[in-house]
């Protein structure tokens, strides 16, 4: 592509100042300046707002640090109690603290016995080691807090999966869709895999008995 790098001066309006008004407002001085105005301005708003973002999963990222094989593998059973008290704090409508203390020694040497590679196990490696073995009663806290932790990226991106989607669904073939079924495209094109495993033939025959306009005697 032949893209000049030259900016052509243009001719400044003069801009009319209003009864009362006490400012001049020259506007910029030259295109590189306008040009700085225009696309800098936005894009340091948009940096900005993206630290902000990972600064706070940072933070929330921190507190759950614990709960992966490299971490809990070192820590000693003060460490796991503080650890655990203060994430029960934050969550204390989900975990109770001295249950997930309990917990998470007993499920530290169970697992490292029953796992080959304890030390590297990740997060989501042990909530699958928890569901394989069936362990769910024995760790109810633990299990919430690594649904907790590992959910969250899904929650926060949930919003703008919904957007993309919704240009592809929602275009001038479909300017007159309800919101009801606007939802419901949009639900199964976000959840396309699980779409694909549900019976052609049970959603027939659901569908017919909810339209159904005999009565049976």
């Amino acid at each position: 592509m032949e893209l000049s790098s030259e900016f052509l001066e243009k001719r400044r309006h003069k801009i009319k100042r209003m009864d009362g008004e006490e400012a001049i407002d020259d506007g910029a001085t030259s295109v590189h300046a306008k040009i700085k105005n225009d696309f800098y301005m936005p894009v340091d708003s948009i940096l900005s707002s993206l630290k902000w973002r990972f600064k706070r999963m940072t933070i929330l990222s921190n507190d759950f640090e614990f709960v992966c094989g490299s971490k809990l593998s070192s820590m000693d059973f003060d460490e796991i109690k503080k650890w655990t008290n203060d994430l029960a704090i934050k969550y204390d409508k989900d975990l109770n603290g001295f249950e997930l203390c309990s917990e998470m020694e007993c499920f530290k040497h169970q697992a490292s016995a029953l796992m080959t590679n304890f030390k590297m196990t990740a997060s989501i490696d042990l909530l699958k080691f928890i569901h394989k073995q069936n362990l769910q009663d024995i760790y109810p806290n633990l299990e919430i807090a690594l649904r907790i932790f590992l959910t969250i990226p899904v929650t926060t991106a949930s919003c703008e999966r919904s957007f993309s989607k919704l240009k592809l669904i929602k275009n001038y073939l479909r300017t007159t869709i309800g919101q009801e079924r606007l939802t419901s495209m949009a639900i199964l094109s976000i959840e396309h895999e699980f779409a694909r495993q549900i019976s052609y033939d049970e959603i027939i025959d659901e569908f017919s008995r909810l339209k159904a306009r005999k009565e049976n005697f």
